[in-house]
Order: structure tokens, then sequence, then C-alpha cells
């Protein structure tokens, strides 16, 4: 209940009463005091502001669903611009660093064969007994995060086409788990460092 009081009179803008059939209505009440010969009296008028409070309600549900759904927009657009953007450099770094990994095969062949023969040198700055263990360690990193780059593209791209009326899609759950798991990643490692996931085999697909 709201409302506030003048000089004679008052007002309530919302008071809420049980109607005659016992249904909860909204009403706003004016009353002014008169004077009847020796006596005062209070002259009171009641409007019925249900349907207008719900409309305002509505309204103000309507508006926020427009904003959210503007906020949603604008993330798929920039998930889009991003993902374009890091699409092409990530598949750069797999394809060199697939191709590096061949030349390094047979290369390190050649160098493994010079290591036999003369013993330990260096290349760059390390041993080559160390090179030997390290750049394969590097190039299966590199290629490992480049795909997990890979991943989270596929995910952004997926936001940016996501509108409402794929809320009634069917889909299945594992890859959605996999993909969340993929973009919440580095999250996910920073809370904790005994994480697993294990999710049934054969599941139907869930519509949502």
């Amino acid at each position: 209940m709201s409302g506030a009081r003048g000089a004679g009179g008052f007002s309530i803008d919302r008071l809420s009463c049980a109607g005659k059939d016992g249904a909860r209505v909204t009403v706003s009440v004016r009353g002014q005091t008169i004077r009847l010969k020796r006596s005062a009296a209070v002259y009171c008028a009641m409007r019925d502001v249900t349907d207008m409070i719900r409309m305002e309600e509505e309204n103000r549900s309507i508006q926020a669903r427009l904003a959210q759904a503007g906020k949603t927009a604008s993330v798929g657009a920039l998930a889009s611009g991003i993902a374009h953007e890091i699409d092409d450099p990530a598949d750069e770094i797999v394809f060199n660093s697939s191709l590096l990994g061949e030349v390094w095969r047979d290369a390190g062949k050649v160098l493994q064969g010079h290591y036999r023969e003369r013993g330990d040198f260096s290349v760059g700055a390390l041993r080559f007994s160390e090179v030997m263990k390290v750049v394969p360690e590097l190039l299966s990193g590199i290629t490992g995060g480049a795909r997990r780059i890979k991943k989270t593209v596929e995910g952004l791209k997926d936001l940016s086409r996501s509108d409402g009326g794929d809320r009634g899609r069917e889909f299945d759950v594992n890859r959605a788990v996999a993909r969340a798991v993929s973009a919440l990643s580095g999250r996910i490692k920073g809370f904790t460092d005994n994480f697993h996931v294990e999710c049934a085999v054969g599941l139907p697909r869930v519509r949502g």
C-alpha cells in the first residue's frame, strides 16, 4: 500500500483487497473530509486498477525481454567477429605445426646420426640430447593448443548463430557439455587441479 495525505484529504495509490467473488483486486482510493451539519464525514472514491497494474507489469516484462534480446544479439555479433578473426590464424598454426612436425621427423634422423657419430652438440641454446625430447613436446603443445582454439571458435560460431528459434530444437547433450568444458577450460584450471568429466554413452537427443 502506498499513498499520501494532504489538507483535508488523502490518497492511496494501491490497496490490495478482496472483490465480491473473493478474487484479489488492487484499487486506488481518493478521500476527502467534508462537513455535514454538525459532524464530519469522509467521502471516498475507489477505482479498480488491477488491469492497469497487470499491463504495467507485462510492459516491464516485455521491455526486459527486449533488452535481453538486444544484449544477446550484441554478444552474438561480437562472438561472430572474434570467431572469424581467430579462425584463420588457428588454421595456419595447425597446418604449420603439422608441417614442422614432419620436417623434424626427417631432420631428426640426420641429426641423430651425427649425434651417434660425434657425441652431443648445441642446437640453438640447447644440447641436442635435450632437443630430442623437447621439440616433439613443443610441437605437440602448439598443435594441441591450436586445436583447442578451433573448438572454442566453433562454440563462438554456434553462439553467434543462436536465436529464439533454437530453443525447441534437438541437440546432443554430450556435445554441448564438451563445448562448455572447452570454452571454460581456462577458468576451470584456475579453480581446481582435479576436474573430470564423464559422459554416458548412447544418450538420446533432447529438445531444448
